[in-house]
């Protein structure tokens, strides 16, 4: 697996995966991926065409997200139920 900052879009955008989840949010609709994202469309049009390339590599990424989410979104449930009367 690349290091994660070989995934973004340039230096200081999102990670690929990030934007092409949101591409398929968006039903491919890359003009509304890049209003969500306030982002140029040059660059979601970029992440499309790495994700094109590379689908493997990004769905496991996005994959991760996933998995990374659902296990802060379980502390966090776990923690606020720790501290409720």
């Amino acid at each position: 697996m690349p290091d994660r900052t070989d995934l973004r879009t340039s230096s200081d955008d999102l990670p690929r995966p990030i934007v092409s989840a949101h591409i398929a949010d968006n039903d491919g609709d890359l003009s509304a991926a890049a209003g969500y994202l306030e982002m140029p469309l040059g660059l979601v049009q970029a992440a499309a065409a790495y994700y094109g390339a590379y689908p493997g590599e990004i769905d496991q990424w996005i994959e991760l997200n996933e998995q990374d989410t659902a296990q802060a979104h379980a502390a966090f449930t776990a923690g606020q139920a720790a501290v409720r009367p």
